[in-house]
């Protein structure tokens, strides 16, 4: 079992790099969209206001919503991400703290922080991620109605974190759930 384990971490920890790298390396796939007013996914499991001018790349399944935003100059990206889940939050940052001391004994340059936090008056998991010259991200994860939610704003150059950081949470606090899952209606 060890090994599948371990295995599932390595996936695990390539796919969440990549889900930012995605952002910096699709934008000739990408489609200009300036997303003026509310976004719905083609699931129907959430809307939000992303930000102006952004680039929009969208990435969906039955089960699953994405939408990717990258802004206009590249340098930043933000994340949605919805999938139906009844998960527990208490359970989560139980895994997500797993996540960060392994992050921490592999990268010990790295800055990595787990806390509690409330986003648009929801409790939320809170991760705050930093490979030096590499990656910066801020991560935010919560249930709503049996979504579990993945918001995830990052930058390749620290020094831009800032100047887009306000911008990512605006955007951030505007996700609203839609319509309940099914199994949830019938009840």
């Amino acid at each position: 079992m060890k090994p599948k384990s371990r295995k599932f971490k390595i996936l695990f920890i390539a796919g969440a790099l990549m889900l930012f790298f995605n952002f910096a390396n699709s934008l000739a796939v990408m489609v200009q969209d300036e997303a003026p007013g509310i976004y719905k996914d083609k699931n129907n499991f959430f809307t939000f206001s992303p930000p102006a001018g952004w680039l929009k790349e969208e990435i969906s399944g039955d089960t699953v919503s994405q939408v990717n935003f990258t802004s206009p100059d590249g340098k930043a990206g933000l994340a949605i991400i919805a999938a139906l889940d009844e998960g527990d939050l208490n359970d989560l940052f139980s895994l997500k703290n797993v996540y960060i001391k392994d992050y921490q004994r592999r990268f010990p340059k790295g800055k990595f922080s787990l806390a509690w936090d409330i986003l648009a008056e929801r409790k939320a998991i809170k991760i705050n991620f930093e490979l030096p010259r590499v990656i910066k991200q801020e991560q935010y994860f919560f249930y709503d109605q049996g979504v579990r939610f993945d918001l995830v704003y990052g930058v390749v150059n620290a020094a831009d974190f800032k100047k887009y950081n306000q911008l990512a949470l605006d955007a951030f606090v505007t996700v609203e759930r839609q319509k309940p899952a099914k199994h949830k209606q019938n009840k």
